[in-house]
This record gives structure tokens, sequence and C-alpha cells, in this order.
């Protein structure tokens, strides 16, 4: 017990003696930003914790897309998607057909859809947005066969492709519907 007492009057001459206040300012200095440090974490781990345990829920959906080729048969055009068909033909050629969602950009901007991809960057985006769609897919479908000496396309093929980031380039590819097919010409006996 003696040497407690002994050690609390020494610590308490040297403080009033003014030999340990500057070490003790010191270390209460320390200790008060270590404090407020550990505050500034607390605070910053909470916060994390809330924006990020977030779940967004996906809602339960339904949905379902037709392909009406009525249009095309009413003008004597056949689309199959069968490999093979009941009747003589004779094969034009293999056809495809992409659909591209993007800006539809002024004609002072105008360029091929591939150099767009790569500097959509430097263009920037300008003019209405179009998103893919299968009825433009099939109508161009439809055209280019025609025009071609086609009249009809089997084996059609529909894929649809979501944006993707090439993780290499990072360029963007925008989402797209892919239509391919064999284009025939029916014979007539």
């Amino acid at each position: 017990m003696a040497h407690l007492v002994n050690c609390t009057e020494r610590a308490q001459n040297h403080v009033i003696s003014g030999l340990g206040f500057d070490s003790l300012m010191a270390h209460s200095l320390l200790i008060n930003q270590k404090v407020s440090s550990m505050k500034k974490v607390m605070v910053l781990a909470i916060m994390s914790l809330v924006l990020f345990s977030c779940k967004t829920l996906v809602k339960y959906q339904l949905n379902s897309t037709v392909v009406d080729y009525t249009d095309y048969t009413e003008k004597g055009f056949f689309m199959s998607e069968a490999t093979s068909v009941s009747f003589d033909y004779s094969t034009i050629g293999s056809i495809r057909v992409e659909s591209v969602s993007g800006y539809d950009i002024s004609t002072e901007h105008a360029m091929q859809p591939s150099e767009y991809i790569i500097k959509q960057k430097e263009v920037g985006y300008s003019g209405k947005f179009i998103s893919c769609n299968l009825d433009d897919a099939f109508r161009k479908l439809y055209e280019t066969s025609i025009d071609r000496g086609a009249n009809g396309v089997i084996n059609i093929k529909m894929n649809y492709l979501s944006t993707f980031v090439d993780p290499y380039t990072k360029i963007t590819y925008p989402d797209r519907w892919v239509v391919s097919g064999m284009m025939i010409k029916k014979l007539v006996k």
C-alpha cells in the first residue's frame, strides 16, 4: 500500500511541477483522435451496411412473345421454323438480320453500325432511342429475301442478345434481336 501511495504522490508531483504535463496532453490528444477516428469508422460501417444490404426484389412476371407470319403468308411468302418442308424448293442462300437498339442519329453523324458502336463516346447520343424489336427484324428479313428472288424462309432462328460490355476494350454492344434462316424459292409444278 505504501508503494501505491508513493507512486501516486510522484505522479502528482510531476504534473504539478510541469515535468509530465506536455506528455499527458499529447497522450490525451492521441486518445481523442483515436476515439474520433473510431467514431468515423463506425458511422461509415453503419452507413455501408444500411446502403448495401438493401435487396432489390424482382417482381414475378409471365410474358409471351408472338411472331405473327400472317402478313407475309397473305403476300405469298412462306415462313417456317422447320428445317424441312413438304414441297419442292430451290435454295437461294442463308440470311441473317439484326435489329440493334440505338439512337436514331441525324444524317450529319450517320455512320455504319460497327463504326457507331466504336465511336459512340465521341459522337455522343443524339436523337430518339429505338429499342430492338422482332417486327423490324422480320420486315427486313422479308424485304431482303424478296430482293434476292426468294419467296420463303425456312429454318428460322430467333435469338435475343442482351447488352454486353467487352471487358478488354470496354466497348458497349447494345442489345439486339438476331433472326436467321435459309431463303428458298418454292417450285411450282
